[in-house]
C-alpha cells in the first residue's frame, strides 16, 4: 500500500504531521483529519478487495459485475477450489480471488470476452454474435448505479 502512515495526517497549513489527539484538540484540523481518515479507510478497503494489489491507474471499461455475474462465476470457482464456495463455513476473500483468477475457459470467460470485444470496438465473429444475441441477459451489463453514485465513485477513484 505504499509508504503511508495511517496514524498521521499532514497539517495543510504548516506541513507538519497531525495526530488524532492534536487534531481533536485543535478544532480547525478536525474536519481535515476526518476527511483524510475516511479516505485512508476507503483506500484500505479497496486495497483488500483488490487482493492486496495497488490501484491500477486509468479507467477501464466495466467487463463484469459481481452481483449480476456471480451465478456464472461460482461454478468455475467451485471447480478450482474443489468445493462449493457458497456453502463453505469460511473462505477468505483472497482465497476466493485466487480461485477466481484460475477459472480458465468457461461460460463466464466467454461472456467477458464478448464484453471486452464490444468495449474495444472490435467486431464479433459469427459464433460470438449468435451467443450474444441468444444470451443477451448474460452478456449485457445491467446498470446498477445512478449517475450521482457513479460521480461519487469517480471522485474517490
Amino acid at each position: 500500500m505504499g509508504k503511508r502512515n495511517p496514524g498521521k495526517v499532514v497539517n495543510a497549513h504548516a506541513g507538519e504531521p497531525v495526530g488524532l489527539r492534536h487534531a481533536l484538540n485543535n478544532g480547525d484540523h478536525v474536519q481535515h483529519f476526518a476527511h483524510a481518515a475516511a479516505r485512508e479507510a476507503v483506500d484500505r478497503v479497496l486495497w483488500f478487495i483488490r487482493g492486496g494489489k495497488d490501484e491500477e491507474r486509468g479507467r477501464k471499461p466495466k467487463l463484469m459485475g459481481w452481483e449480476q455475474d456471480f451465478p456464472i462465476i461460482a461454478p468455475p470457482v467451485n471447480r478450482v477450489l474443489g468445493f462449493e464456495c457458497r456453502e463453505a463455513p469460511y473462505l477468505h476473500w483472497w482465497s476466493f480471488l485466487a480461485a477466481y483468477y484460475e477459472i480458465g475457459d468457461c461460460l463466464f470467460a466467454q461472456v467477458v470476452s464478448i464484453r471486452k470485444k464490444r468495449a474495444q470496438g472490435k467486431a464479433l465473429d459469427k459464433s460470438d454474435k449468435a451467443f450474444a444475441r441468444d444470451n443477451a441477459d448474460l452478456v449485457n451489463i445491467r446498470a446498477r448505479r445512478t449517475s450521482f453514485e457513479e460521480a461519487v465513485i469517480d471522485d474517490w477513484i
